[in-house]
């Protein structure tokens, strides 16, 4: 590689891969073990999250960001505190479908509010 100066490292192909591998070629999997445990499927779907499902006050949709088996990330207006309880579920008209149990890892700020990353407990359970 050259650099502004017309100077040749010697940074080879396979020090650069893993990250031109995280960028991955197609935009609905990123198919990179690079830094994360499992892929990331980009997908875009409405999901209920709750502080406490039993009320419905703190319940309130948002919209998935990607998933993938151990997390998955979504952009919502109010902002989490790393470590915290979640439920979620997939949105359903009539609400009935099961909620699942995850950890808040991340709290991002965004322009569609705050990117919120969470982790699936490692026991599937259900409320």
């Amino acid at each position: 590689m050259e650099d502004a100066h017309g100077n040749v490292s010697d940074t080879t192909e396979s020090e650069i891969q893993p990250p031109v591998h995280a960028v991955g070629e197609d935009d609905h999997v990123d198919g990179s073990t690079y830094q994360r445990s499992s892929k990331r499927f980009a997908a875009s779907m409405q999901l209920d999250v709750s502080t406490d499902p039993e009320a419905p006050s703190c319940t309130w949709p948002v919209m998935m960001h990607n998933v993938s088996e151990g997390g998955f990330a979504f952009w919502s207006k109010r902002q989490f505190r790393v470590g915290s309880e979640i439920f979620v579920r997939e949105f359903s008209a009539d609400n009935d479908l099961p909620w699942g149990r995850a950890a808040v890892t991340h709290c991002t700020t965004g322009i569609k509010g705050f990117l919120i990353g969470a982790e699936f407990f490692s026991t599937p359970e259900t409320i």
